[in-house]
Protein backbone atom coordinates (compact mmCIF):
# COMPACT_ATOMS: atom_id res chain seq x y z
CA UNK A 1 0.00 0.00 0.00
CA UNK A 2 1.06 3.65 -0.35
CA UNK A 3 1.53 4.11 3.35
CA UNK A 4 4.75 6.28 4.60
CA UNK A 5 6.83 4.63 1.97
CA UNK A 6 5.65 7.34 -0.52
CA UNK A 7 6.69 10.22 2.44
CA UNK A 8 9.90 8.63 2.20
CA UNK A 9 10.59 8.43 -1.31
CA UNK A 10 8.33 10.20 -3.16
CA UNK A 11 8.13 13.55 -1.53
CA UNK A 12 10.24 15.90 1.04
CA UNK A 13 8.73 15.43 4.50
CA UNK A 14 7.59 18.45 6.14
CA UNK A 15 10.23 19.83 8.69
CA UNK A 16 9.45 19.90 12.43
CA UNK A 17 9.69 24.04 12.53
CA UNK A 18 6.54 23.39 9.79
CA UNK A 19 3.95 22.02 12.69
CA UNK A 20 4.27 25.33 14.54
CA UNK A 21 1.18 27.60 16.65
CA UNK A 22 -0.89 29.96 15.10
CA UNK A 23 -2.52 32.20 16.60
CA UNK A 24 -4.72 34.59 14.75
CA UNK A 25 -5.32 38.32 15.65
CA UNK A 26 -8.61 40.32 14.95
CA UNK A 27 -6.62 42.80 13.70
CA UNK A 28 -5.50 40.51 10.82
CA UNK A 29 -2.22 39.67 11.98
CA UNK A 30 -1.37 36.19 12.18
CA UNK A 31 1.66 34.88 14.37
CA UNK A 32 2.88 31.90 14.37
CA UNK A 33 5.32 30.70 17.45
CA UNK A 34 4.97 27.93 20.18
CA UNK A 35 2.54 29.15 23.24
CA UNK A 36 4.66 28.66 26.37
CA UNK A 37 1.35 29.88 28.42
CA UNK A 38 -2.13 30.00 28.76
CA UNK A 39 -4.10 31.82 31.83
CA UNK A 40 -7.81 32.87 31.85
CA UNK A 41 -6.72 36.30 30.21
CA UNK A 42 -3.79 36.16 27.84
CA UNK A 43 -1.74 33.65 26.16
CA UNK A 44 2.08 33.28 25.81
CA UNK A 45 4.00 33.17 22.18
CA UNK A 46 7.65 32.08 22.34
CA UNK A 47 8.04 33.83 18.74
CA UNK A 48 11.89 33.24 17.39
CA UNK A 49 12.96 32.95 21.03
CA UNK A 50 11.18 36.70 22.01
CA UNK A 51 7.59 35.91 24.43
CA UNK A 52 4.66 37.67 23.36
CA UNK A 53 2.07 38.15 25.42
CA UNK A 54 -1.64 38.68 23.78
CA UNK A 55 -4.95 39.75 25.71
CA UNK A 56 -7.29 36.62 25.00
CA UNK A 57 -10.05 39.38 23.49
CA UNK A 58 -7.52 40.51 20.72
CA UNK A 59 -7.08 36.93 19.59
CA UNK A 60 -9.97 35.09 16.89
CA UNK A 61 -8.33 31.85 17.14
CA UNK A 62 -6.04 29.82 17.96
CA UNK A 63 -4.85 26.67 15.66
CA UNK A 64 -2.20 24.48 18.23
CA UNK A 65 0.07 22.22 16.29
CA UNK A 66 -0.20 18.55 17.24
CA UNK A 67 2.73 18.00 19.55
CA UNK A 68 4.68 14.92 18.28
CA UNK A 69 7.11 15.37 21.48
CA UNK A 70 4.55 14.63 24.42
CA UNK A 71 3.40 11.29 22.67
CA UNK A 72 3.46 8.37 24.21
CA UNK A 73 4.63 5.11 23.08
CA UNK A 74 6.06 2.03 24.48
CA UNK A 75 9.80 2.03 25.19
CA UNK A 76 10.43 -0.81 22.74
CA UNK A 77 8.93 2.04 19.87
CA UNK A 78 11.02 5.02 20.97
CA UNK A 79 14.54 2.47 21.21
CA UNK A 80 14.03 1.29 17.53
CA UNK A 81 15.04 -1.56 15.70
CA UNK A 82 19.01 -1.81 16.88
CA UNK A 83 19.64 -3.72 13.81
CA UNK A 84 18.80 -0.64 11.62
CA UNK A 85 20.23 1.36 13.85
CA UNK A 86 23.52 0.47 13.84
CA UNK A 87 23.73 -0.26 10.32
CA UNK A 88 25.96 2.59 8.33
CA UNK A 89 25.88 3.48 4.77
CA UNK A 90 29.59 4.32 5.07
CA UNK A 91 30.17 0.21 5.60
CA UNK A 92 28.77 -0.76 2.38
CA UNK A 93 30.97 1.92 0.53
CA UNK A 94 32.47 -0.98 -1.24
CA UNK A 95 29.80 -2.72 -2.50
CA UNK A 96 29.48 -3.21 -6.15
CA UNK A 97 26.52 -0.58 -6.56
CA UNK A 98 24.99 2.43 -5.17
CA UNK A 99 21.56 4.25 -5.71
CA UNK A 100 23.15 6.32 -8.19
CA UNK A 101 23.29 6.55 -11.53
CA UNK A 102 25.43 8.49 -14.16
CA UNK A 103 24.11 9.91 -17.18
CA UNK A 104 26.26 12.00 -19.99
CA UNK A 105 25.14 13.31 -22.81
CA UNK A 106 26.79 14.29 -26.39
CA UNK A 107 26.47 18.06 -25.62
CA UNK A 108 29.54 17.54 -22.81
CA UNK A 109 27.05 17.18 -20.01
CA UNK A 110 27.05 15.05 -16.85
CA UNK A 111 24.23 14.68 -14.37
CA UNK A 112 24.47 12.34 -11.44
CA UNK A 113 21.08 11.00 -10.29
CA UNK A 114 20.76 9.98 -6.47
CA UNK A 115 17.90 8.16 -5.36
CA UNK A 116 16.88 9.59 -1.63
CA UNK A 117 15.07 9.03 1.32
CA UNK A 118 13.85 11.69 2.89
CA UNK A 119 14.28 10.81 6.93
CA UNK A 120 17.34 8.85 8.07
CA UNK A 121 18.95 7.65 10.82
CA UNK A 122 22.33 9.22 12.55
CA UNK A 123 23.95 5.59 11.49
CA UNK A 124 22.89 6.16 7.94
CA UNK A 125 26.33 8.33 7.89
CA UNK A 126 28.76 8.65 6.21
CA UNK A 127 27.35 7.67 2.79
CA UNK A 128 29.34 5.67 0.46
CA UNK A 129 32.55 7.27 -0.67
CA UNK A 130 31.95 7.19 -4.61
CA UNK A 131 28.28 9.01 -4.05
CA UNK A 132 30.59 11.99 -2.07
CA UNK A 133 32.66 11.79 -5.17
CA UNK A 134 30.41 12.99 -7.52
CA UNK A 135 28.72 15.49 -5.15
CA UNK A 136 32.26 16.95 -5.45
CA UNK A 137 32.54 16.77 -8.53
CA UNK A 138 29.39 18.50 -9.64
CA UNK A 139 28.71 22.07 -10.25
CA UNK A 140 25.79 22.24 -9.74
CA UNK A 141 23.35 20.32 -6.79
CA UNK A 142 19.66 20.11 -7.91
CA UNK A 143 16.87 18.79 -5.65
CA UNK A 144 13.31 18.60 -5.73
CA UNK A 145 12.43 21.75 -3.40
CA UNK A 146 14.89 23.51 -1.37
CA UNK A 147 13.66 23.74 2.57
CA UNK A 148 17.21 24.92 4.25
CA UNK A 149 16.76 28.09 3.04
CA UNK A 150 15.28 30.58 6.04
CA UNK A 151 13.40 32.59 3.78
CA UNK A 152 11.89 29.64 1.68
CA UNK A 153 10.93 28.15 4.82
CA UNK A 154 9.49 30.72 6.91
CA UNK A 155 7.14 30.66 3.88
CA UNK A 156 6.78 27.00 3.99
CA UNK A 157 6.04 27.29 7.23
CA UNK A 158 2.90 29.65 6.16
CA UNK A 159 1.83 28.09 3.49
CA UNK A 160 0.93 25.29 5.04
CA UNK A 161 -0.48 26.00 7.90
CA UNK A 162 -3.00 28.49 5.82
CA UNK A 163 -3.80 25.51 3.76
CA UNK A 164 -4.28 22.62 5.99
CA UNK A 165 -6.61 24.92 7.99
CA UNK A 166 -10.26 24.68 7.72
CA UNK A 167 -12.00 27.64 7.59
CA UNK A 168 -14.51 28.32 10.74
CA UNK A 169 -16.97 25.88 11.90
CA UNK A 170 -15.83 23.17 9.30
CA UNK A 171 -13.74 20.31 10.97
CA UNK A 172 -11.50 17.26 9.37
CA UNK A 173 -14.58 14.80 10.54
CA UNK A 174 -16.95 16.18 7.79
CA UNK A 175 -14.26 15.56 4.83
CA UNK A 176 -13.54 11.96 6.01
CA UNK A 177 -15.33 8.61 5.87
CA UNK A 178 -16.05 6.48 9.27
CA UNK A 179 -12.97 4.47 8.58
CA UNK A 180 -10.40 7.07 8.20
CA UNK A 181 -12.14 9.21 11.54
CA UNK A 182 -11.85 5.86 13.37
CA UNK A 183 -8.00 4.99 12.05
CA UNK A 184 -7.42 8.64 13.26
CA UNK A 185 -8.86 8.30 16.56
CA UNK A 186 -6.99 4.90 17.40
CA UNK A 187 -3.91 5.88 16.48
CA UNK A 188 -3.84 8.96 18.73
CA UNK A 189 -5.29 7.34 21.28
CA UNK A 190 -2.39 4.85 20.67
CA UNK A 191 0.12 8.09 20.82
CA UNK A 192 -1.30 9.50 23.99
CA UNK A 193 -2.75 12.40 21.49
CA UNK A 194 -6.48 14.17 21.27
CA UNK A 195 -8.04 13.73 18.21
CA UNK A 196 -9.85 17.38 18.93
CA UNK A 197 -6.10 18.84 18.23
CA UNK A 198 -6.91 17.34 14.58
CA UNK A 199 -10.00 18.71 13.90
CA UNK A 200 -9.17 22.20 11.99
CA UNK A 201 -6.99 20.41 9.98
CA UNK A 202 -7.44 18.91 6.47
CA UNK A 203 -6.53 14.94 5.92
CA UNK A 204 -3.40 15.35 4.25
CA UNK A 205 -1.63 17.72 6.87
CA UNK A 206 -3.26 14.52 9.17
CA UNK A 207 -1.45 12.10 7.23
CA UNK A 208 1.67 13.83 7.07
CA UNK A 209 1.57 14.81 10.80
CA UNK A 210 0.94 11.19 12.38
CA UNK A 211 3.61 9.44 9.91
CA UNK A 212 6.26 12.09 11.17
CA UNK A 213 5.19 12.13 14.62
CA UNK A 214 5.60 8.13 13.98
CA UNK A 215 9.25 8.46 12.13
CA UNK A 216 10.05 10.71 15.38
CA UNK A 217 9.69 8.30 17.63
CA UNK A 218 11.05 5.30 16.23
CA UNK A 219 14.73 7.65 15.71
CA UNK A 220 14.28 8.76 12.11
CA UNK A 221 14.65 12.41 11.16
CA UNK A 222 12.71 14.32 8.56
CA UNK A 223 15.70 16.97 8.71
CA UNK A 224 18.45 14.49 8.25
CA UNK A 225 17.17 13.24 4.92
CA UNK A 226 20.02 12.07 2.36
CA UNK A 227 18.47 15.65 0.07
CA UNK A 228 19.03 17.75 2.89
CA UNK A 229 22.41 16.38 3.89
CA UNK A 230 23.56 17.65 0.35
CA UNK A 231 21.78 20.90 0.82
CA UNK A 232 23.73 21.68 3.76
CA UNK A 233 27.18 20.71 1.91
CA UNK A 234 26.63 22.71 -0.94
CA UNK A 235 27.68 25.98 -0.09
CA UNK A 236 30.23 26.49 -2.90
CA UNK A 237 27.81 25.09 -5.03
CA UNK A 238 24.46 26.11 -7.50
CA UNK A 239 21.31 25.13 -6.25
CA UNK A 240 18.49 24.34 -8.35
CA UNK A 241 15.13 23.13 -7.85
CA UNK A 242 12.90 20.29 -9.59
CA UNK A 243 9.89 21.70 -8.26
CA UNK A 244 9.20 24.12 -5.33
CA UNK A 245 8.12 24.33 -1.96
CA UNK A 246 4.78 26.03 -2.89
CA UNK A 247 4.19 22.76 -5.87
CA UNK A 248 4.57 20.48 -2.93
CA UNK A 249 2.25 21.79 -0.09
CA UNK A 250 -0.23 22.81 -3.11
CA UNK A 251 0.28 19.61 -4.74
CA UNK A 252 -1.53 17.69 -1.34
CA UNK A 253 -4.19 20.60 -0.80
CA UNK A 254 -5.42 20.45 -4.10
CA UNK A 255 -6.48 16.51 -3.90
CA UNK A 256 -9.98 16.39 -4.05
CA UNK A 257 -12.24 15.20 -0.79
CA UNK A 258 -12.15 11.68 -1.80
CA UNK A 259 -8.52 11.47 -2.61
CA UNK A 260 -7.10 12.90 0.42
CA UNK A 261 -9.37 10.16 2.45
CA UNK A 262 -7.89 7.70 0.29
CA UNK A 263 -4.07 8.60 0.88
CA UNK A 264 -5.45 9.13 4.75
CA UNK A 265 -6.39 5.34 4.54
CA UNK A 266 -3.56 4.28 2.76
CA UNK A 267 -0.80 6.15 5.27
CA UNK A 268 -2.47 4.81 8.58
CA UNK A 269 -3.40 1.19 7.75
CA UNK A 270 -0.46 -0.59 9.45
CA UNK A 271 1.79 2.00 10.68
CA UNK A 272 2.59 -0.23 13.52
CA UNK A 273 4.93 -1.79 10.79
CA UNK A 274 6.58 1.29 10.24
CA UNK A 275 9.90 0.44 11.04
CA UNK A 276 10.24 -3.14 9.48
CA UNK A 277 9.05 -1.41 6.44
CA UNK A 278 11.63 1.21 6.51
CA UNK A 279 14.49 -1.42 7.60
CA UNK A 280 13.80 -2.91 4.17
CA UNK A 281 13.68 0.17 2.24
CA UNK A 282 17.22 1.18 3.36
CA UNK A 283 18.51 -2.35 2.54
CA UNK A 284 17.61 -1.99 -1.09
CA UNK A 285 18.70 1.61 -1.16
CA UNK A 286 22.37 0.81 0.32
CA UNK A 287 22.71 -2.24 -1.72
CA UNK A 288 21.83 -0.79 -5.03
CA UNK A 289 19.10 -2.75 -5.37
CA UNK A 290 16.36 -0.91 -7.65
CA UNK A 291 14.26 -3.92 -8.59
CA UNK A 292 13.85 -4.96 -4.96
CA UNK A 293 12.88 -1.02 -3.81
CA UNK A 294 10.48 -1.18 -7.01
CA UNK A 295 8.74 -3.93 -5.79
CA UNK A 296 8.42 -2.02 -1.85
CA UNK A 297 7.30 1.17 -3.59
CA UNK A 298 4.61 -0.02 -6.00
CA UNK A 299 3.82 -3.48 -4.79
CA UNK A 300 0.23 -1.57 -3.07
CA UNK A 301 -0.86 -0.44 -6.64
CA UNK A 302 -1.12 -3.98 -8.12
CA UNK A 303 -3.03 -4.70 -4.53
CA UNK A 304 -5.29 -2.15 -4.67
CA UNK A 305 -6.28 -0.40 -7.96
CA UNK A 306 -7.78 2.05 -6.44
CA UNK A 307 -4.70 3.52 -5.26
CA UNK A 308 -3.81 4.71 -8.68
CA UNK A 309 -4.88 8.79 -8.60
CA UNK A 310 -2.54 9.11 -5.54
CA UNK A 311 0.44 7.17 -7.60
CA UNK A 312 -0.30 9.25 -10.68
CA UNK A 313 -0.45 12.64 -8.62
CA UNK A 314 2.38 11.95 -6.40
CA UNK A 315 4.44 9.87 -8.54
CA UNK A 316 4.06 9.88 -12.48
CA UNK A 317 2.26 13.06 -13.38
CA UNK A 318 5.83 14.84 -11.41
CA UNK A 319 7.87 12.27 -13.04
CA UNK A 320 7.28 13.15 -16.26
CA UNK A 321 7.85 17.28 -15.37
CA UNK A 322 11.68 15.93 -13.46
CA UNK A 323 12.71 13.70 -16.75
CA UNK A 324 12.13 16.61 -18.91
CA UNK A 325 14.31 19.38 -16.47
CA UNK A 326 17.26 16.88 -16.38
CA UNK A 327 16.73 16.14 -20.05
CA UNK A 328 17.43 20.08 -20.57
CA UNK A 329 20.35 20.16 -18.11
CA UNK A 330 21.79 17.54 -20.21
CA UNK A 331 21.58 19.34 -23.52
CA UNK A 332 23.74 22.21 -21.81
CA UNK A 333 27.15 21.81 -20.51
CA UNK A 334 28.57 21.14 -16.40
CA UNK A 335 27.95 18.69 -14.65
CA UNK A 336 24.59 18.29 -12.16
CA UNK A 337 24.22 16.03 -8.77
CA UNK A 338 20.27 15.13 -8.80
CA UNK A 339 18.94 13.93 -5.67
CA UNK A 340 15.12 13.09 -6.02
CA UNK A 341 12.82 10.62 -3.98
CA UNK A 342 13.87 7.15 -5.01
CA UNK A 343 10.36 6.18 -5.79
CA UNK A 344 10.96 8.55 -8.53
CA UNK A 345 13.55 6.62 -10.12
CA UNK A 346 11.52 3.33 -10.66
CA UNK A 347 9.56 1.66 -12.60
CA UNK A 348 8.63 1.92 -16.47
CA UNK A 349 7.21 5.22 -15.48
CA UNK A 350 10.44 6.09 -13.63
CA UNK A 351 12.72 9.03 -14.36
CA UNK A 352 15.44 6.95 -15.87
CA UNK A 353 13.52 4.86 -18.08
CA UNK A 354 11.60 8.49 -19.10
CA UNK A 355 15.56 9.43 -19.94
CA UNK A 356 16.22 6.39 -21.50
CA UNK A 357 13.40 6.81 -24.16
CA UNK A 358 14.55 10.03 -24.93
CA UNK A 359 18.00 8.01 -26.67
CA UNK A 360 19.99 8.47 -22.88
CA UNK A 361 22.20 6.20 -21.65
CA UNK A 362 22.08 5.12 -18.06
CA UNK A 363 24.24 3.92 -16.00
CA UNK A 364 24.61 2.42 -12.46
CA UNK A 365 27.54 3.35 -10.11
Amino acid sequence: MIRKILFLLGIVLLPASVFADTIYLKSGTKVEGKIVEKTDTTIKVNFQGVTLTYDKDEISRISEAPQAVVAKTSPAVRQGNASASTLSLGSSSQSATCFLWEIKSSAGSNVYLLGSIHAAKPGWYPLPQKIEDAFRAADTLVVEADITDAGKLSHMQMLTLSTSVYQAGDTFKNHVSAESYALVKTRCAALGLDISQFEIFKPWFVAMTLSAIELKLRGFDTEAGIDIHFLKKAKDKKIMELESIDFQVTLFNNFSDAHQDLFLVSTLTDLDNLEKRVDALYASWVSGNAKAMEQMAFKGLAEHPRFLPIYEKLFYERNLTMASKIDGFLKTQGTYFVVVGSGHMLGDKGILRLLEKKGYRTKQL
